[in-house]
């Protein structure tokens, strides 16, 4: 659509320079000359602004990906083997494993941009977790990919395939035997965050790196340079509740720097308890041992901070779910499980929660 549009702009702008053609053989010279310059500011200008709108709209994520190696966030020992890759375009297929926002994605695009430069198009397939990759997507698209071969390039074709973990095990079954058929031709790299759904068959079969939760410390000079950028104010508490709930996620990090582009901060953290969609931990961990000392104003308690936006039921839910998990010991196994069936329960089955009441009498008799 996009396209249509400037080929019908660009057939307009032609016709008024067929005009001034004419203007100009009629001897209207200076006029002419006035209107064509005109044409040409106003095309570029028109230009700047397109780019500079389309910019503005990104989201943070794309907009502030690292383009190079040396803006990734890396283990020293995973930086040294990237960049031998990078100085021998040689590398073997490589399986990247660790939470989300870590810079696993960010990290081999980067690398395979500098190995292959204009050429990138043209030798590397991504896939990521928008796209089916089921069995019949390995069997054609990939296939057909990792089967051609570059006459005029040298070097291996790469394949990213993203959220590995998500796919079937016949499609990794599948992929199992393309990468050993054409070994030759092409590398692939595995991203996945849980490397345990990966089949073993495929993790022998290439190098793993592992990425850990970035360091607040690491990623606040970078985070700092962003809201300069995009004219952001946010206030030291609440930025210190982000980064905690985040945990080195530096996706999730941005898209809440993001929400404060349309919302001026204020200095109230209670705040933004509802607008961030975080739990207020602490409040919930007071609610969690009013619970297990059978304390009778627990209702009372939940509904204020209902009340305050510290949660709505799936967060809370969520949350002392966490609570419970690091208390276990304390809790014992008998009412850690009960505990558990009910969170469960209103998790699969909200309907049959029938009011606020209701749910913090059933979390009480558990």
């Amino acid at each position: 659509m996009l396209d249509t549009k400037c080929q019908i702009k660009q057939k307009h702008i032609f016709a008024i320079i067929a005009e001034i053609r004419g203007i100009l053989c009629a001897g209207w010279k200076n006029l002419a000359l006035k209107v064509l310059n005109a044409i040409i500011v106003g095309t570029n200008l028109g230009l700047k602004i397109f780019h500079i709108t389309m910019d503005n709209m990104k989201n943070f994520v794309e907009k502030y990906r690292p383009h190079t190696i040396e803006d990734v966030y890396l283990e020293e020992k995973n930086r040294v083997s990237i960049h031998s890759f990078i100085s021998t375009k040689n590398f073997p297929n490589l399986l990247f494993y660790g939470p989300s926002g870590t810079g696993k994605t960010s990290t081999i695009i980067a690398m395979a941009k500098m190995i292959y430069r204009e050429k990138y198009n043209l030798m590397v397939l991504e896939l990521n977790a928008s796209d089916n990759r089921n069995i019949q997507v390995v069997r054609k698209i990939i296939k057909e990919f990792a089967s051609c071969k570059t006459l005029f390039n040298n070097g291996y074709k790469l394949i990213i395939l993203d959220e590995v973990d998500s796919m079937t095990n016949d499609a990794q079954f599948c992929l199992r035997r393309i990468m050993e058929t054409y070994s030759e031709n092409v590398r692939f790299c595995f991203i996945c965050n849980f490397v345990g759904k990966i089949i073993p068959a495929i993790q022998s079969r290439c190098s793993k790196f592992k990425f850990s939760n970035l360091d607040i410390f690491q990623i606040r000079d970078k985070l700092d340079k962003i809201m300069l950028e995009e004219d952001i104010q946010i206030n030291n508490d609440i930025m210190s509740l982000i980064m905690t709930h985040s945990r080195g996620d530096m996706r999730k990090i941005l898209n809440y720097i993001q929400l404060f582009k349309y919302h001026k901060c204020r200095e109230n953290i209670d705040d933004y308890y509802s607008l961030l969609r975080i739990p207020n931990i602490e409040y919930i961990t007071v609610f969690f041992e009013k619970m297990m000392n059978q304390d009778g104003d627990i209702y009372e308690y939940y509904m204020e901070g209902v009340r305050k936006g510290y949660y709505d039921i799936e967060i809370f839910c969520q949350t002392l779910y966490k609570i419970l998990l690091e208390s276990f010991d304390k809790v014992g196994e008998t009412k850690f499980i009960r505990i558990v069936q009910k969170l469960v329960l209103v998790d699969k089955k909200p309907d049959k929660i029938l009011n606020n009441a209701a749910f913090i009498d059933m979390l009480a008799s558990a």
